[in-house]
């Protein structure tokens, strides 16, 4: 081993424990020295995109993914890595190329089946998925993940639902740590089948089971909000900047389960707009510029430095972070709903950016959150009616103070609006994005993309209107947010 070669080797080992200690972005700047010194070394390259996905930056760990599938020679763990980092970041056609050849070479396992069965169910395959979820059930029983998400890939009916199943393996199969995947599940299908009361009871149990592995602090998201109120005032969002020119991003944003991935289907219909999907770019961006560690969640005092930082940087960050994804096109949507926390400094950096907010009827938007079973650690608000509704008025505020200062900047698509009267309100939305109207961008369900949000079976389907006032299926179960929000009546 040469002296180049044993230094990357220790310094992509001091990189590795690092990342253990949670020091993701050290980590990375270690293993980037690395690879200076042995560029071609698939290993690292996996090791790097990992740590960057890990960290926030998912079109970063995107890039050294696909170069460590160029340069090749990876084992199967290798392989399995990069799956991740492409799913992660949205690469749903590289991740299936990678499970499906892996299933041929290596064992079946019930994660790589599970993996597998998702890949198909992001491009519409969903009995291709319903396959291979069988098939981990089949190797392992106890296997829970796979019972919720094939819960989740159709609609249960009389004929067709496997709600015997999942009570077989609630009471005999599953640890307890994975219940909560198979509440949800029977909600999931206790709710198809109308059975209100019966899938709020299992959704009663289910929250508490994920609020226990996932830790909320109202107070620490209030100090957030007020922060961003404060420091990006009327000074700062009216002054002269520095900022980067480019007409390239169409941000969709608001609360999570309004209606966002909706609005990217519509648009994705025209050839100049590839959709990028949900990033971090804009989160990232801020980061980098502000070279706070990507890991780190924002504070009241980062936030004190975003009308000083170079704003400039920060627009030129976000659109370079979507290149893995886009870059053929004139513009991208990036359709990341919690961007509204940063909507003044998008405003800013990028003046020549589109921003498409997404707005519902409260009661359903916290409703819809409060039924879905999130990804470990993401919305964690969103498991207790009280929290969530706490963090929808936090919203509501931040949106207010947002469309005060920007005005016409922001288009706002009321969801419910837009299912019962889809012509008009997509032209609205066609001319804000500076495209001519085409009635086949309604037409969603003929899209062949990939979607992987928890929309991903609705929107397979046409545009429809069943989930207007789904909320009233659980009325007398849902006083406490419903008491919260009566102050609550106007669109943001």
């Amino acid at each position: 081993m040469s002296v180049t070669t044993s230094d990357a080797v220790a310094l992509a080992q001091e990189a590795g424990a690092l990342f253990k200690q949670g020091r993701g972005t050290q980590a990375a700047g270690v293993m980037a020295k690395a690879l200076v010194l042995d560029p071609n070394n698939t290993r690292f390259n996996v090791d790097m995109g990992h740590i960057l996905v890990r960290i926030g930056d998912l079109q970063g760990g995107l890039a050294y993914a696909r170069r460590a599938k160029e340069i090749g020679r990876l084992a199967i763990p290798g392989w399995t890595t990069v799956a991740y980092i492409a799913t992660t970041a949205g690469d749903h056609r590289l991740a299936h190329q990678i499970y499906s050849r892996l299933l041929k070479v290596e064992e079946k396992t019930p994660a790589l089946c599970s993996r597998l069965g998702s890949t198909h169910l992001f491009f519409g395959e969903v009995d291709k998925a319903v396959e291979y979820y069988d098939q981990a059930i089949a190797l392992d029983p106890g296997y829970a993940m796979a019972y919720w998400l094939r819960s989740g890939a159709r609609r249960a009916t009389n004929d067709q639902n496997t709600l015997d199943q999942l009570q077989e393996a609630l009471a005999s199969h599953v640890k307890v740590a994975d219940e909560h995947y198979l509440r949800f599940a029977l909600f999931k299908e206790l709710e198809d089948l109308g059975e209100y009361d019966q899938a709020f009871v299992e959704l009663k149990l289910g929250c508490p089971l994920v609020r226990k592995t996932t830790p909320y602090d109202a107070g620490t998201d209030r100090a957030l909000f007020d922060a961003i109120i404060k420091y990006c005032d009327t000074a700062f969002l009216q002054g002269s900047n520095e900022s980067y020119s480019s007409d390239e991003p169409i941000y969709i944003l608001g609360m999570p389960r309004t209606g966002t991935t909706l609005i990217d289907r519509v648009l994705e219909f025209y050839p100049q707009i590839a959709s990028a999907g949900e990033t971090y770019a804009v989160r990232s961006a801020i980061k980098h510029t502000l070279k706070a560690p990507l890991e780190a969640p924002f504070t009241p005092a980062m936030i004190q430095a975003w009308p000083t930082m170079d704003l400039a940087r920060v627009g030129e960050l976000s659109v370079q972070m979507t290149r893995p994804l886009t870059g053929h096109t004139a513009h991208y949507i990036d359709k990341f709903p919690p961007n509204f926390l940063y909507l003044g400094v998008m405003a800013k950096a990028l003046p020549n950016c589109r921003i498409v907010h997404l707005t519902r009827n409260p009661m359903d938007t916290c409703f819809s959150n409060l039924k879905q079973l999130f990804a470990p650690g993401i919305f964690p608000h969103s498991y207790d009616q009280q929290n969530m509704t706490n963090y929808y008025l936090l919203y509501r505020q931040l949106m207010a103070h947002w469309c005060e200062q920007l005005g016409d900047r922001i288009l706002h698509v009321d969801y419910d609006k837009f299912v019962g009267d889809p012509r008009s309100e997509a032209q609205r939305l066609v001319a804000h994005c500076g495209l001519v109207w085409d009635e086949r961008c309604l037409q969603i369900e003929q899209r062949n993309t990939a979607v992987a949000t928890a929309s991903m079976a609705q929107v397979r389907e046409p545009i429809y209107q069943s989930s207007r006032e789904r909320w009233r299926c659980y009325e007398r179960h849902l006083q406490p947010m419903r008491e919260q929000l009566q102050a609550c009546v106007t669109p943001a």
